[in-house]
Protein backbone atom coordinates (compact mmCIF):
# COMPACT_ATOMS: atom_id res chain seq x y z
CA UNK A 1 0.00 0.00 0.00
CA UNK A 2 1.14 2.99 -0.70
CA UNK A 3 1.02 6.22 1.41
CA UNK A 4 1.25 10.22 0.92
CA UNK A 5 2.95 12.30 3.56
CA UNK A 6 2.58 15.93 3.48
CA UNK A 7 4.13 18.09 6.84
CA UNK A 8 4.31 21.25 7.92
CA UNK A 9 7.75 23.66 7.15
CA UNK A 10 6.37 26.52 9.36
CA UNK A 11 7.98 26.27 12.81
CA UNK A 12 7.11 29.56 14.37
CA UNK A 13 8.92 31.35 16.52
CA UNK A 14 10.93 28.23 17.13
CA UNK A 15 13.85 27.07 15.23
CA UNK A 16 13.32 23.34 15.42
CA UNK A 17 10.56 20.78 14.81
CA UNK A 18 8.17 19.27 17.41
CA UNK A 19 6.05 17.23 15.34
CA UNK A 20 6.16 13.56 14.32
CA UNK A 21 4.45 11.20 11.99
CA UNK A 22 4.95 7.15 11.75
CA UNK A 23 4.12 4.88 8.92
CA UNK A 24 4.18 1.76 9.05
CA UNK A 25 3.38 -0.34 6.10
CA UNK A 26 3.16 -4.36 7.00
CA UNK A 27 1.31 -7.04 5.03
CA UNK A 28 -1.09 -7.95 7.83
CA UNK A 29 -1.60 -4.42 9.35
CA UNK A 30 -0.65 -0.91 9.28
CA UNK A 31 0.00 2.25 11.61
CA UNK A 32 0.04 5.48 10.72
CA UNK A 33 0.27 8.16 13.61
CA UNK A 34 0.72 11.74 13.58
CA UNK A 35 2.15 13.43 17.18
CA UNK A 36 1.80 17.09 17.23
CA UNK A 37 4.58 18.69 19.65
CA UNK A 38 3.97 20.97 22.80
CA UNK A 39 6.78 22.21 24.76
CA UNK A 40 9.65 20.11 23.05
CA UNK A 41 9.70 17.33 20.93
CA UNK A 42 10.67 14.64 24.03
CA UNK A 43 7.67 13.03 23.91
CA UNK A 44 6.34 12.99 20.74
CA UNK A 45 9.76 11.53 19.39
CA UNK A 46 9.94 9.33 22.12
CA UNK A 47 6.18 7.50 21.24
CA UNK A 48 7.29 7.71 17.90
CA UNK A 49 10.08 5.44 18.12
CA UNK A 50 7.97 3.49 20.84
CA UNK A 51 4.44 2.69 18.34
CA UNK A 52 7.31 1.40 15.41
CA UNK A 53 7.70 -1.71 17.97
CA UNK A 54 4.93 -1.42 20.21
CA UNK A 55 2.45 -3.23 18.47
CA UNK A 56 4.58 -6.59 18.91
CA UNK A 57 4.57 -6.30 22.29
CA UNK A 58 0.99 -6.57 22.56
CA UNK A 59 -1.14 -9.61 21.76
CA UNK A 60 -3.88 -8.15 20.11
CA UNK A 61 -2.85 -4.89 18.57
CA UNK A 62 -5.05 -4.85 15.84
CA UNK A 63 -8.36 -4.73 18.27
CA UNK A 64 -9.34 -1.77 20.49
CA UNK A 65 -8.09 -3.02 23.19
CA UNK A 66 -4.61 -3.28 21.39
CA UNK A 67 -5.01 0.23 20.49
CA UNK A 68 -6.09 1.58 23.94
CA UNK A 69 -2.83 -0.43 25.20
CA UNK A 70 -0.57 1.11 22.58
CA UNK A 71 -1.74 4.51 24.46
CA UNK A 72 -1.38 3.59 27.66
CA UNK A 73 1.60 2.72 27.52
CA UNK A 74 2.58 5.92 25.78
CA UNK A 75 0.68 7.98 28.70
CA UNK A 76 2.38 5.97 31.25
CA UNK A 77 5.98 6.41 29.84
CA UNK A 78 5.76 10.06 29.77
CA UNK A 79 3.22 11.10 31.95
CA UNK A 80 5.66 13.01 34.64
CA UNK A 81 7.64 14.57 31.65
CA UNK A 82 7.76 18.62 31.03
CA UNK A 83 6.96 18.02 27.59
CA UNK A 84 3.63 16.64 25.72
CA UNK A 85 2.04 15.57 22.11
CA UNK A 86 -1.14 14.94 20.79
CA UNK A 87 -1.47 11.93 19.26
CA UNK A 88 -3.66 10.32 16.18
CA UNK A 89 -3.31 6.90 15.61
CA UNK A 90 -5.28 4.65 12.91
CA UNK A 91 -4.24 0.82 12.51
CA UNK A 92 -5.79 -0.91 9.56
CA UNK A 93 -6.20 -4.62 9.52
CA UNK A 94 -7.89 -6.69 7.24
CA UNK A 95 -10.77 -6.62 9.02
CA UNK A 96 -11.09 -3.18 10.15
CA UNK A 97 -9.63 0.35 11.27
CA UNK A 98 -8.96 1.47 14.53
CA UNK A 99 -8.38 4.86 15.40
CA UNK A 100 -7.44 6.75 18.37
CA UNK A 101 -7.23 10.89 18.93
CA UNK A 102 -5.66 12.20 22.16
CA UNK A 103 -5.65 15.67 21.38
CA UNK A 104 -7.15 18.14 18.88
CA UNK A 105 -5.71 16.25 15.32
CA UNK A 106 -9.02 14.43 14.20
CA UNK A 107 -8.81 11.64 11.66
CA UNK A 108 -10.82 11.67 8.70
CA UNK A 109 -11.65 8.23 7.55
CA UNK A 110 -13.93 7.45 4.17
CA UNK A 111 -15.22 3.81 4.70
CA UNK A 112 -16.73 0.96 2.04
CA UNK A 113 -19.62 3.02 1.30
CA UNK A 114 -17.63 5.93 0.56
CA UNK A 115 -19.63 7.57 4.07
CA UNK A 116 -16.98 10.36 5.66
CA UNK A 117 -16.48 9.68 9.52
CA UNK A 118 -14.57 12.47 11.08
CA UNK A 119 -13.15 11.75 14.82
CA UNK A 120 -14.52 14.25 17.65
CA UNK A 121 -12.04 17.11 18.80
CA UNK A 122 -10.56 17.22 21.96
CA UNK A 123 -10.26 20.67 22.24
CA UNK A 124 -11.35 22.46 25.14
CA UNK A 125 -11.84 25.67 23.80
CA UNK A 126 -14.25 24.54 21.74
CA UNK A 127 -15.67 21.24 23.18
CA UNK A 128 -17.50 22.42 26.50
CA UNK A 129 -18.28 18.75 27.46
CA UNK A 130 -14.79 17.95 26.87
CA UNK A 131 -13.61 20.98 29.39
CA UNK A 132 -15.88 19.85 32.48
CA UNK A 133 -14.84 16.33 32.16
CA UNK A 134 -10.54 17.61 32.11
CA UNK A 135 -11.97 19.81 35.19
CA UNK A 136 -13.48 16.98 36.76
CA UNK A 137 -10.34 14.60 36.28
CA UNK A 138 -8.27 17.16 38.13
CA UNK A 139 -7.59 19.78 35.78
CA UNK A 140 -8.67 23.30 35.73
CA UNK A 141 -9.40 26.06 32.43
CA UNK A 142 -7.35 29.08 32.23
CA UNK A 143 -7.23 31.37 29.69
CA UNK A 144 -8.03 28.74 26.76
CA UNK A 145 -6.03 26.23 28.45
CA UNK A 146 -6.78 23.39 30.66
CA UNK A 147 -3.71 23.06 33.33
CA UNK A 148 -2.25 21.20 35.99
CA UNK A 149 0.28 22.51 37.96
CA UNK A 150 1.71 24.96 35.88
CA UNK A 151 1.56 23.45 32.77
CA UNK A 152 -1.32 24.29 29.78
CA UNK A 153 -2.79 22.37 27.15
CA UNK A 154 -5.64 22.69 24.66
CA UNK A 155 -6.72 19.16 24.36
CA UNK A 156 -8.83 17.86 27.21
CA UNK A 157 -7.21 14.01 26.65
CA UNK A 158 -4.12 14.95 26.57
Amino acid sequence: MASNITSATAQGPRGYQEDRYVVLDGSSRSLLAVLDGHGGAEVAGHCATRLQTLGDDLPDPDTEGGVRGMVQILATETDDWDSGSTLSLVTVAPEAAIIAVLGDSPVIVMDMDFKVHVSPEHNVRTNLAEREAAIARGGYYSSGYICRGNNGLQMSRA
